[in-house]
């Protein structure tokens, strides 16, 4: 008898048991109703359900599938576009203010898509800043409504911080010897660009330029905000059929398909993130270039994009404060005086406020209701409950 073959089955036992766990919660509530989706799609198909066929024979398939590929590639080219200088400056060279570049470049990816078309539309938007000092300016406003451009713009904005982390962080890990080693041998910028520099970073630029269409090509909110009711991409179709026209076959048929192209993607970023991987085994130390031409050119595109990133941002702040301002910024106010600064500064406050509600909550609540001030206690009610 083996003495050890007791534990070891035991071993196997408890894995096998907790591998049990999730394998069952993920078959219970992700393909479980994955197969029902697809069955009803397929049932569609099997009892010849008119409204699916006439959908099929119509053409409005391959006419979204198209619009949804071509609005990924150009937001994915345009995301490419904007993010590599900075990735280039934040990765190579050392200037003043370089970790708040890289935190204020990772914010716009962990805003709500709700957020992001808010902030476009009060840049961009019939109402927005930018329309303002145009009429200003000009005497007629200029802005973008219902644009593949403005949904191109959001897609940049908010897959920014994509490319920027993923191939500045690579190339901040080529060791310099690289670089150095290339100007011996006689390569300038653009020579060492085109020779060294994109083939080192292919398998990051595929990786992220994947990643980044797989984002635009499922993207809803911007899509539903920002395109209007004419732009109508995978995600928008399914939410119309199910939703408004309760064509739930069709709507379970072009999830399928939504399934099956964004599996295809993610198992080939899968592979090029093995590549990606085994490429940076050689990756030494991280140097940055300090001091001269290249580090204030670094500190000038880091300065320009920060500035673009925090614009919409801005924008939407200002459009929330535009109370009675003269010229451009002159908005009609939803509130006014004391109650609109309490009603927006509130909500900015409460996190620093906190420490201090056990002490001074008490009183405050006895001051509004001595001050027969009803509405600012009423309007507190559901407030503290966010």
């Amino acid at each position: 008898m083996d003495p050890g073959g007791t534990p070891v089955k035991r071993a196997f036992v408890v894995k096998g048991f907790l591998f049990l766990l999730p394998a069952l919660f993920l078959a219970y509530v992700y393909f479980y109703p994955l197969i029902c989706i697809g069955s009803l799609g397929f049932r569609g198909l099997e009892a010849g359900d008119p409204r699916l066929f006439r959908f099929l024979g119509s053409g409005d398939l391959f006419r979204i599938l198209g619009f949804t590929f071509w609005q990924a590639l150009l937001s994915t080219f345009f995301t490419l576009v904007i993010a590599l200088p900075g990735a280039w400056a934040w990765a190579r060279c050392s200037f003043p203010g370089r970790n708040l570049f890289a935190l204020l470049a990772s914010l716009p990816f962990v805003l709500p898509a709700v957020v992001v078309a808010a902030a476009f539309l009060s840049l961009l938007g019939p109402s927005g800043l930018f329309a303002d000092f145009s009429r200003f300016l000009w005497g007629r406003p200029l802005f973008l409504e219902d644009s593949l451009m403005l949904v191109i713009l959001a897609h940049g904005f908010f897959n920014y911080a994509v490319v920027f982390r993923i191939v500045g962080g690579f190339w901040a890990r080529i060791p310099e010897s690289v670089w150095e080693a290339a100007r011996v041998l006689g390569a300038g910028n653009v020579k060492g660009l085109m020779h060294v520099a994109l083939p080192l970073l292919a398998p990051a630029l595929f990786s992220a330029s994947l990643l980044v269409f797989l984002f635009c090509f499922s993207s809803f909110g911007v899509i539903l905000m920002l395109g209007g009711p004419a732009m109508n991409t995978l995600e928008t179709e399914i939410y119309r059929r199910a939703v408004h026209l309760f064509q739930l076959p069709v709507a379970a048929l072009l999830a399928c398909v939504q399934l099956a192209l964004n599996f295809m993607v993610i198992a080939v970023q899968g592979r090029l993130e093995r590549r990606f991987r085994t490429t940076m085994a050689f990756s030494g130390g991280r140097q940055r270039q300090g001091g001269g031409r290249r580090s204030r050119l670094a500190g000038t595109l880091a300065l320009v994009s920060g500035f673009l990133i925090a614009l919409p941002l801005l924008a939407m702040a200002t459009a929330s404060l535009r109370v009675g301002m003269p010229g451009p910024l002159a908005r009609t106010p939803h509130f006014s005086g004391r109650w609109g600064m309490v009603f927006f500064w509130y909500p900015l406050l409460r996190p620093w406020a906190t420490p201090f509600s056990l002490p001074w909550g008490p009183w405050a609540w006895g001051w509004a209701w001595a001050s027969a001030r009803p509405f600012f206690f009423l309007a507190g009610i559901p407030v503290s409950g966010l």
